[in-house]
């Protein structure tokens, strides 16, 4: 993406790698190549790798969070494309009330048998992003915190 004239413009990239010469993908209008041959991702398929080989966020950075206010006991958090649950299980670790919500099962599946092994409280649904009124309701007083 390119600045002309005060607007955005998007600017075509020349791929010389033949193996990246592959159809197009439209998604809502925005022309995204695909490196995949067109087939679909199955995250669930990669979720017991991922989850296992995949180091968590370090300390630090929940202990940042909490200096700002972020994932306190008791705080309720909604963590959107979840996956196998790394944020949401430490959040719940730290003692905040979490539901994690990621669209494919096969991360929520590996995320509830992680919650399960840990003995903690979570509470992750299979769900879209986009239409969470269906899935959880929470209140956000600060719209500023969220993350």
């Amino acid at each position: 993406m390119v600045w002309e004239g005060g607007a955005a413009r998007l600017l075509p990239i020349p791929i010389s790698w033949p193996e990246l010469r592959v159809p197009i993908n439209r998604i809502r209008g925005i022309h995204v190549p695909s490196v995949d041959g067109n087939n679909a991702i199955d995250w669930g398929r990669t979720s017991a790798d991922y989850a296992q080989h995949r180091p968590n966020y370090p300390d630090r950075f929940f202990d940042i969070l909490a200096s700002l206010g972020v994932g306190l006991q008791r705080q309720r958090i909604l963590d959107l494309g979840t996956g196998v649950g790394f944020l949401a299980l430490e959040f719940a670790r730290r003692g905040a009330a979490v539901t994690g919500i990621d669209i494919a099962g096969g991360q929520i599946e590996e995320a509830r048998r992680r919650c399960a092994a840990t003995g903690l409280s979570v509470d992750f649904l299979v769900g879209r992003a986009e239409r969470t009124e269906r899935n959880v309701s929470m209140t956000l007083r600060h719209p500023a915190a969220v993350i």
